[in-house]
């Protein structure tokens, strides 16, 4: 889903946590298509994630977004 503002965008799922200590460098990462980033306040989840659209890269985001609803995340352990 995207915000309204297209500020956001809300992944149903977001792959999977490493194991180990919780923290920033367990969690998977958006890597495609360009410009998404992880909320500070809540990070990949396996029920929703919420990512944060690059103002800067909005229109290149949108674009994709037009044909394809799918983002591609890099696990942690990659």
């Amino acid at each position: 889903r995207i915000s309204d503002e297209g500020e956001w965008v809300t992944c149903a799922g977001g792959g999977y946590v490493a194991s180990g200590r919780p923290g920033w460098d367990k969690v998977p990462l958006p890597v495609f298509p360009v410009g998404l980033s992880l909320n500070n306040n809540e990070g990949a989840g396996e029920v929703q994630t919420p990512l944060r659209i690059d103002p800067n890269l909005r229109n290149e985001t949108m674009h994709f977004f037009e044909q394809n609803r799918v983002v591609y995340f890099r696990h942690a352990k990659a």
